[in-house]
């Protein structure tokens, strides 16, 4: 099979992947990932291995930057100063005790090797505002606890990204046999300055260009086109995309004028090529490593959830958020989709000889986070009454990604 043939087909399985799903009330992405393995070299075989793993890589590298645009669209520099440095403290501290506690679970109890449970532990860091965002549209969700889990959501999947550089830094070694050194470390750290620095330095760019376009669709050309440039400047210096793009996204967020429309224009064109990579996510998966990976995926959900529960828990108690803040952020922050299994995918490239073990961990926590972590963040929205259903249209397009995801 060619790869254009290929590409199509997989499409068109997602598609209605994506579709039963919905009908069903699952999440889309679900269905994407689920018809992926059915169809995939490990199930139906109707997606040749030699396909996927032709177009993963790249797949994933232009996926996963699209993601982290986006992603940095969800931070302004007036919401942070409105809301207050309390929730960067609680993002921040969350994030550690999360990666820490899964980490030693994974490694102590699930007998992990350090080079798969420090990756995992730090994807587990991920609260995937491809799912808060979503369902705070759905409802027409405003208010107060409303931004602040927005902001929180985004802010921890940043953290995550540079914990995950790190976590491979000192992973490489380990699977060569060695020892992490500090000047591995370094390396990393300056890798994760100058992806900054690039990225701002793109993203000023962008803010420069925007100058000269003349509407809607120029902007949207300059932005998929700096995305691309900037990716693949990243891989050819090994500076980190992630962190590249999404610095991007922060500076454009922030510093260009009249951006709503744009960064939304880009979702509504990232659309199909998301459905494209969930997809090949899911033909990925080899359901004949789940049994062995079962007890690191039972501990990884467990250790995962109570790390989450108490860390956001005791940290908001500690600063004297509001109590419903308190109740309800908690639960609202367990959910992985997108955002995640873009960044397991990176990880999985970054790290091939122990990209089975992550894949199937990762996968089959995803599954089981998307279905039961988004009704807990409707429930707390509604419960606040910073939910406003009725105002929903009914003609919302169901298998679109960023209503489903």
């Amino acid at each position: 099979m060619n790869e254009v043939l290929g590409i199509g087909l997989i499409m068109i399985l997602g598609f209605w992947g994506g579709r039963l799903a919905a009908y069903i009330k699952l999440p889309s992405l679900t269905g994407y990932i689920v018809f992926g393995l059915i169809c995939g070299p490990y199930g139906a075989g109707w997606i040749s291995a030699d396909l996927i793993e032709t177009i993963k890589d790249p797949l994933s590298v232009v996926a996963v930057s699209i993601i982290a645009f986006m992603l940095g669209g969800d931070i302004t520099f007036k919401a942070v100063r409105r809301l207050g440095m309390n929730l960067l403290k609680v993002a921040g501290i969350d994030t550690i005790w999360t990666y820490v506690l899964v980490f030693l679970g994974l490694y102590y109890i699930a007998n992990q090797p350090a080079q798969v449970a420090l990756p995992l532990a730090a994807l587990a860091t991920s609260p995937a505002p491809t799912v808060v965002v979503p369902i705070v549209k759905e409802l027409r969700a405003r208010g107060r606890f409303t931004d602040s889990l927005l902001m929180v959501s985004a802010l921890e999947d940043i953290t995550c990204v540079i914990l995950i550089s790190l976590s491979i830094a000192i992973s490489r070694p380990l699977i060569a046999g060695g020892d992490p050194s500090a000047d591995a470390l370094l390396v990393s750290l300056l890798e994760i300055v100058g992806s900054v620095a690039l990225g701002a330095a793109l993203g000023f760019l962008l803010v420069y260009l925007f100058r000269y376009a003349g509407g809607e669709k120029p902007r949207l050309l300059f932005v998929l086109s700096m995305i691309l440039v900037g990716s693949g400047i990243t891989t050819a210096i090994d500076f980190s995309a992630l962190i590249t793009i999404l610095t991007m996204g922060i500076v454009v967020r922030n510093y260009a004028t009249d951006t709503e429309s744009m960064f939304e224009r880009v979702e509504g064109v990232a659309d199909p090529l998301l459905l494209l990579f969930f997809t090949v996510a899911g033909a990925t998966l080899q359901p004949g490593l789940i049994p062995a990976a079962g007890i690191a995926v039972v501990v990884y959900i467990a250790v995962r959830i109570f790390s989450k529960l108490s860390g956001v828990y005791a940290t908001t108690r500690a600063f004297g958020m509001h109590e419903d803040t308190c109740r309800h952020l908690p639960y609202c922050l367990l959910s992985q989709a997108g955002t995640t299994l873009g960044l397991t995918m990176l990880v999985a490239q970054q790290l091939p000889e122990v990209s089975d073990q992550i894949l199937t961990v990762m996968l089959s926590a995803v599954i089981f986070f998307e279905i039961v972590a988004p009704p807990l963040t409707r429930n707390a929205l509604v419960t606040l009454g910073e939910a406003h259903p009725e105002q929903v249209d009914d003609d919302d397009d169901d298998w679109d990604i960023a209503a489903s995801d």
